[in-house]
Order: structure tokens, then sequence, then C-alpha cells
């Protein structure tokens, strides 16, 4: 069973709804900068996982994704470490925009299709980051 962690530094970023531009009588649709600069950083990240954990084809079947986002502590807050955070942005958004990073880097797998089963959490951290752990599911 092939398995990969790892960790993606940084404030976690969700996904942005898509931009749209009309050329001529085509309408064109686009990644806003910020979504697509974060998905090059988990792009980034995943590939150099997969290549120091010797990873040396991406995973064909079903995987299970376990991604931990440990949002900013607002100075201003009680919250405490590893408290849920119930503010924007939406986990499904949070999800959505690292699913997206992975299946960029082809590095771990073929499509985010694979994706048979997802468990994400969303709580403040002192360090802001998003951890990911992916298990391929033997079937």
């Amino acid at each position: 069973m092939t398995s990969l962690t790892f960790t993606i530094p940084g404030t976690p970023q969700p996904q942005q709804r898509p931009r749209f531009t009309r050329q001529g009588s085509f309408v064109r649709t686009y990644d806003p900068p910020k979504s697509k600069a974060a998905k090059k950083v988990v792009s980034d990240v995943a590939t150099m996982a997969a290549f120091d954990a010797g990873l040396t084809e991406p995973m064909a079947g079903p995987v299970e994704v376990v991604v931990e986002f440990h949002m900013p502590i607002p100075k201003s807050s009680k919250a405490r470490p590893d408290d849920y955070h119930i503010k924007k942005p939406d986990l499904d958004n949070l999800i959505k925009l690292v699913l997206d990073g992975i299946s960029d880097s082809c590095a771990v797998w073929r499509d985010d299709s694979q994706v048979s089963e997802v468990a994400a959490c969303k709580v403040y951290g002192v360090n802001p980051q998003t951890r990911v752990r992916i298990t391929e599911v033997d079937v």
C-alpha cells in the first residue's frame, strides 16, 4: 500500500470562483491569479514529496486523502490551537484547491477522480499550514 505525507507551509488558500473573459463570440474561463499561484505551491510540494518518497509512478488505483488545514489565530481572538475554525474560507473550497494542485503535479496520481475517500478538518494553528496524507487503497 503506497502512502505519501507532506506539509504545505503558509495560510491555506481556497479555490476561488473561475473568471470569464470574452474573445469575440467565445467565452474563456480561467483561474484567478491567487488560486493559480496557490495551486502551483501545492503542485511543487506534492511533486517534491513524491520524489523524496521514491514514488516512481503516479498512484493508479483509488486513493484516500486526509487533509488538516491549520488556520492562523487572529491576535484579537480567544481561540486556541486545535480549536475548530468556523469562519471563511469554506472547507470544501480549501479541499478543492489542494486536490486540483496535487493533480497538476502529475507525480502523485493520474487524476483527482481517483480520490474515493476524503477526511478533512479546519482548525486554528500556531503555524498556518496544510497537512496532507494520501494513501492508495487496496482493492
